[in-house]
């Protein structure tokens, strides 16, 4: 091994967690010749519409020139808004290709037929979920963090600024930054909201209002000045700072209030209200955490960051200088075709940060627990790893509008929300927000919203006429399921397709004559005649076409349909463990499940019936309109089929060895050490697997503040000085 594989730390994973880690020990590092490796199991991800521009014309690079030259992978978001688009996103699974995007997760395990009830889908690239999740940065109720363990210093609500102005936010509910007509969705929801407050003493938005903080840049309404950490708000005592006299001016500065503005102001481009937050945003206005790490690169920062390198073993041993061993495999591409290798290798570090996200970090950890075949000790850890695990009540519940017709794929994802108490009691229990889509998935979501209406209504959903004779002609294999139509339950086709998903020669299949037929050029917008998906194109084109108004927009196609977004606090009782394959699967370096998930709907039935009343007091006051929750069957409901976007626990931490994996800070707890509380050296997780309970809301600001209490724990103990917001920047801005 030679010293270039050899870090003072290393980090496993590039998400909230892993990123703050990263930024403040290369800050820490700054005076040494010490360096901080990031290994990222994904690639890089980015916006077709940055131009890659003459070398010889520039004297900075942008994230895709520099990704250029340097010869790292990296990928495009899904694009254009039609069906190419929508074969472009499908193909961005990682079960299909180890460089995709979305991570399908599937913990349950079929070789005992166990009823299929949770799935996940999370993120795999630089920067983690930030890459895509909704932008969503709400702090959750002092009720759901009072009782999490604390140790020394002072609450967890501390930071939850910090991690705003890290992150940056902005509320955006307008059609566009520099006008006050709201978005129709934003509209349509907080009246309703506001009208059901009246009726409902459940409803706990109070002087906040409904408008959700998003990590997103807008146009600022309020005059800015930058310092050398960031955006700086100026009170705002005149009109604007074009009307300031010398005297005004001299007299503001005076009275500065040095506090970051959560306007963020590092990104060039604003929101253009396209809805695609979870699928790419094209303008880059979304403050994606590859674009710190980025940013922090070009700025020499001790850091390293090794993209498409899946770490599957850690190994511990304390008569070493560098006791961590850290095994991982790497793919290399090899052409543009996708072809690739994987090459395994290993790395030391005297410091370890593991932040993959609540499944990745549990099932690495659970495997490091297992003895291996080079006789070295496996990891010992507490016997609370893989428990607490929690769905955070996930739900997506849709509403059929009869009277009015609503825009969903304009504005950011989410906008707006209402939190929901209790019925019997005054802590929180649930957070609904308004939820909307983008272009280049309302066909296929305006086909399935139509079907499961029809489900709910005992119709089936039949294709009209002409498309019955169009499909036939062209393909006549069809016949027989034009003739029967598509009466399929949605529920029944869910089941079978996460059946076929956990079959890895059918996945094979599928990357091979759909994934490979889909590399067009990097900045081709039409696809070649001879591509082999053609034909795909246009079976699926049909499918998801309403014969009847060919030409309807996007918008159009779901405009009688509102949608929710509910997360709650459930159990967290679930438990993770590693399923019978895991080990064939990793000897053959095959991606599939290795985790099954132990969780009882019928035991956490109570908060979705609840979450699913909340939006039928919401809904009542928008059209009266009939809901159907997506995936939970309220009359059985372990035959429930649910996908979280939000996965967490599995690595709990608590206040001692029997209570938790790790303790506040993300120090592993030591099974050697338990009668004095005893923690591995140097050894953190810092993701949504250490959070002992269910958040209620979306989880991201949370675990970001975790993360920078746990960091400015480890500068405290190396002796910094500095504060933690000076950790915190990744370059530093121009005056």
């Amino acid at each position: 091994m030679s010293e270039a594989d050899k870090f003072e730390a290393v980090v496993i994973g590039s998400g909230f967690g892993g990123t703050i880690a990263t930024i403040v020990l290369s800050n820490l590092f700054l005076e040494s010749d010490k360096k901080v490796c990031v290994l990222e199991r994904g690639q890089w991800w980015l916006s077709h519409e940055i131009p890659s521009r003459p070398r010889d014309t520039i004297t900075d690079k942008n994230m895709l020139e520099y990704l250029e030259d340097a010869k790292i992978p990296y990928g495009f978001w899904a694009h254009p808004d039609n069906i190419e688009g929508l074969f472009r996103l499908a193909s961005m699974s990682r079960q299909l290709d180890k460089k995709g995007l979305y991570d399908l997760r599937t913990p349950n395990d079929f070789i005992d037929n166990e009823k299929h009830t949770v799935s996940a889908i999370t993120a795999s690239g630089v920067g983690g979920g930030s890459l895509v999740y909704s932008n969503v940065t709400i702090r959750p109720p002092e009720s759901i963090y009072r009782d999490w363990p604390i140790e020394n210093t002072g609450s967890l609500s501390n930071y939850f600024q910090i991690a705003e102005n890290f992150i940056g936010v902005s509320k955006i509910t307008t059609i566009s930054g520099v006008s006050d007509q709201k978005i129709s969705r934003s509209l349509i929801f907080q009246n309703a909201a506001r009208k059901a407050m009246i009726s409902n003493p459940n409803i706990l938005n109070g002087i906040e209002g409904f408008d959700l903080n998003l990590s997103i840049t807008d146009v600022p309404d309020v005059p800015t000045l930058l310092s050398e950490k960031g955006p700086l708000k100026l009170p705002r005592t005149v009109d604007g700072v074009d009307n300031l006299t010398p005297e005004e001016a001299k007299t503001a500065l005076n009275n500065f209030e040095f506090k970051y503005s959560n306007k963020k102001r590092s990104e060039t481009n604003v929101c253009q209200r396209q809805g695609r937050c979870n699928f790419g945003c094209l303008p880059g206005a979304r403050h994606t955490l590859n674009k710190k790490l980025f940013r922090a690169l070009k700025a020499n920062k001790p850091l390293v960051v090794k993209p498409l390198c899946e770490v599957y073993l850690i190994q511990y041993d304390e008569n070493e200088d560098q006791p961590y061993t850290i095994s991982y495999k790497e793919t290399k591409v090899l052409d543009n075709k996708g072809t690739s290798e994987t090459i395994k290798k290993t790395i030391k570090t005297k410091m370890l940060i593991v932040s993959g996200g609540s499944l990745s970090t549990t099932e690495l950890l659970l495997k490091s627990t297992v003895k291996q075949d080079d006789n070295k000790r496996p990891l010992m850890l507490s016997v609370q790893l893989g428990k607490k695990f929690t769905t955070n009540a996930d739900l997506l519940v849709l509403a059929e509008l009869e009277h009015k017709k609503v825009d969903i794929t304009r504005g950011p994802i989410n906008t707006s929300h209402v939190k929901f108490k209790k019925s019997n009691g005054k802590d929180f229990a649930f957070n609904i927000e308004d939820t909307g889509f983008p272009s280049i998935i309302a066909g296929p979501l305006s086909i399935l919203f139509d079907t499961l209406f029809y489900q709910a209504s005992n119709k089936r959903r039949k294709l009209t006429t002409m498309a019955h004779f169009s499909l036939f002609k062209k393909y006549p294999f069809l016949s027989l399921l034009i003739i029967f139509g598509l009466g399929l339950d949605v529920s029944k086709l869910q089941r079978m397709f996460f059946k076929f998903w956990d079959d890895n020669k059918f996945k094979n299949a599928l990357f091979k004559s759909f994934i490979l037929g889909n590399r067009p050029e990097r900045r081709a917008r039409r696809l070649g005649k001879d591509n082999p998906l053609k034909k795909y194109y246009h079976i699926v084109n049909h499918f998801i076409t309403n014969a009847e108004q060919p030409f309807a927009s996007p918008a159009e196609r779901l405009q009688n349909y509102f949608a929710f977004s509910c997360m709650g606090v459930d159990k967290s009782n679930g438990e993770l463990s590693l399923n019978k394959k895991w080990e064939s699967l990793d000897q053959q370096d095959m991606l599939g499940e290795k985790l099954q998930l132990k969780w009882s709907a019928k035991e956490n039935e109570e908060i979705f019936s609840e979450i699913i009343d909340g939006v039928k007091s919401l809904a009542k006051e928008i059209d009266n309109s009939k809901v159907i929750p997506v995936g939970w069957d309220k009359t059985k409901p372990e035959n429930s089929q649910l996908v979280l976007l939000h996965p967490i626990g599995g690595c709990p931490m608590g206040s001692n060895i029997r209570e938790g994996v790790v303790n506040s800070y993300g120090e592993v707890f030591d099974p050697r050490k338990e009668s004095t509380n005893g923690v591995y050296s140097d050894f953190l997780v810092l993701d949504g697997s250490i959070i002992p309970s269910s958040p209620g809301v979306n989880p991201s600001l949370t675990i970001a503040a975790i993360a920078i209490r746990c960091m400015e724990h480890v500068a405290q103990k190396m002796g910094s000085t500095k504060s933690i917001e000076e950790l915190l920047v990744d370059k530093k801005l121009p005056l």
